[in-house]
């Protein structure tokens, strides 16, 4: 019974994850943001990519999709400010790319979960898959084709009949009520017909119980697949931690709060601790959080951004920001660096395989944290270092996937994947 448990948990992260894909787009705005539902499918196909390739192909597509949704989200602010023209291009862009991703993932994902139906004494769940598989592909390329139309409109900015313009204009709201409503319904049966295909597969007893028996007798018998599991998913959340460092504000307000990376980052030493001592790292990790929230606070509310020079800055404010920053930056520097340290100690307890420095990547996590404490302390030269601090982020966050996915591939060459 604990595997249908474990299973019932997979479906619900699935059946949530594709909750946040239901909605239709205004422009590249996304209600419920794409990113949040890939991260959830992702991990509920976890257990179920045990038993299938294919499934874990669909993962990888995952990956791909979650990158650029995240990018999609960060350029949302700029695209909605912008003009026609570039609010049709970023539509058309990440329509064409997304869609191609998708019919990739779900081909993968349904004959993947058919399949593993098939092997396992699933007819009734095998039998619910075509449906919900057909509707599917008919809701994505519904939503991303009606996702460009309204942006189509900018096409019409050149039209010299004057009369033809305005009843273009004025059958602007219709035809985007329309496009909404066609998502939307179809959106409701696609997840409706997922919804079913799940709740079958929940409730097919020799399925579950032959996924039980194999899952067992393949998997939990032997703890190095358990361990590389658990490495696997504790560096993918860090590696999304990493992604909160990234500065991009709007109206003065982070989109993405580094309190959340300390989160993410205690989230990864939990889940690795079972495997090594990250005591240091989680006994620091309130505390940072506590000072990353002060400090976000007192630079949204004293920080002024409107001085051009440095003359007409404060100098009570800029040696208050000054101590503030340097606390904060001391504190996060030491945290990042006890996570690493341990991770490494860790690694190396568990695998037997020496793990990479991180050396460089802490020399890069240096540079970029004092130059965003620079930029809290003397405002005036956030414009003029946004581009070289946003540089110095995506470097280092690029170090750190390559390092990560290297302690991950190399551990997985030890470990005999059934």
């Amino acid at each position: 019974m604990a595997e249908k448990r474990l299973l019932k948990s997979s479906y619900f992260l699935i059946l949530a994850g594709m909750f946040f894909l239901i909605n239709p787009l205004f422009h590249i705005v996304d209600v419920l943001p794409d990113v949040f539902g890939y991260i959830l499918i992702f991990f509920g196909t976890a257990k179920l990519a045990f038993f299938d390739g294919r499934m874990e192909s669909a993962r990888n597509k995952l990956q791909y999709l979650i990158a650029i949704s995240a990018f999609k989200l960060l350029l949302t602010p700029a695209v909605i400010s912008g003009l026609g023209s570039d609010k049709l291009l970023a539509a058309f862009c990440f329509a064409i790319v997304e869609i191609i991703l998708l019919v990739m993932f779900y081909h993968d994902f349904f004959n993947g979960f058919s399949y593993i139906a098939d092997r396992n004494n699933g007819d009734k769940t095998a039998l619910s898959i075509p449906n919900a598989s057909f509707l599917t592909i008919i809701f994505f390329i519904t939503k991303t084709v009606f996702s460009v139309v309204p942006e189509l409109y900018s096409l019409f900015d050149t039209v010299s009949d004057y009369e033809l313009y305005e009843n273009l204009m004025l059958a602007k709201p219709f035809i985007l009520a329309l496009s909404f409503f066609i998502v939307l319904i179809i959106g409701i049966f696609w997840y409706v017909s997922v919804f079913k295909m799940l709740r079958t597969a929940n409730g097919d007893t020799p399925f579950y119980e032959r996924l039980q028996e194999r899952y067992f007798a393949e998997y939990l018998s032997f703890p190095d697949k358990i361990q590389y599991k658990a490495l696997k998913r504790g560096l993918y959340i860090a590696l999304i931690g990493c992604i909160f460092f990234l500065d991009i504000s709007v109206d003065g307000v982070r989109v993405f709060p580094e309190t959340a990376a300390i989160v993410l980052f205690t989230v990864s030493a939990i889940i690795l601790g079972k495997y090594g001592s990250f005591n240091r790292t989680l006994r620091l990790a309130p505390i940072i959080c506590v000072l990353q929230v002060l400090t976000e606070i007192f630079r949204y509310v004293f920080t002024d951004t409107e001085a051009a020079l440095l003359s007409e800055l404060s100098l009570t404010t800029v040696a208050v920001s000054s101590v503030v920053v340097i606390i904060n930056a001391g504190a996060t520097l030491l945290f990042m660096s006890e996570y690493l340290n341990e991770l490494r100690i860790m690694y190396l307890k568990v695998t037997g395989i020496e793990a990479p420095t991180f050396d460089f990547v802490k020399l890069l996590f240096l540079t970029f944290v004092i130059l965003q404490s620079l930029q809290v302390v003397l405002p005036n030269i956030h414009t003029s270092t946004a581009v070289s601090h946003m540089l110095f982020v995506a470097l280092w966050i690029f170090l750190c996937g390559r390092q990560f996915a290297r302690m991950i591939d190399d551990y997985k060459k030890t470990v005999i994947l059934l």
